[in-house]
């Protein structure tokens, strides 16, 4: 099974239902690597393999009625080393935050 998302760089992931331009961001092969350790995307060995849901992915955007976009290939790249899957989560850190039933913090 594998696991495969782009993403809208210039959209705004709360008002902007869709977007003219993605990026392809990952490709994880689930049945060797569950905890999505590490992206296989770019990687000159699975660009067949991330053909498949690319193509899924602009049909599937195409037929909830969005114009068809342009899904940008990640850059290639040979195997050797993590890479970061989202560096603003990863690099930014937790945010954290107060539910309305949490006390405020004092400081």
């Amino acid at each position: 099974m594998w696991k495969y998302y782009a993403v809208a760089e210039d959209a705004h992931p709360w008002h902007d239902a869709a977007a003219p331009r993605y990026r392809e961001q990952a490709l994880y092969d689930l049945s060797s690597d569950p905890h999505e350790l590490s992206t296989l995307i770019g990687l000159r060995s699975h660009r067949e393999q991330a053909a498949l849901p690319h193509e899924r992915l602009a049909r599937r955007i195409t037929e909830a009625g969005e114009a068809e976009p342009v899904i940008e290939p990640a850059p290639e790249h040979d195997p050797g080393g993590q890479l970061m899957t989202d560096p603003a989560v990863r690099l930014g850190g937790p945010v954290p935050v107060r539910f309305g039933h949490q006390p405020p913090r004092t400081a």
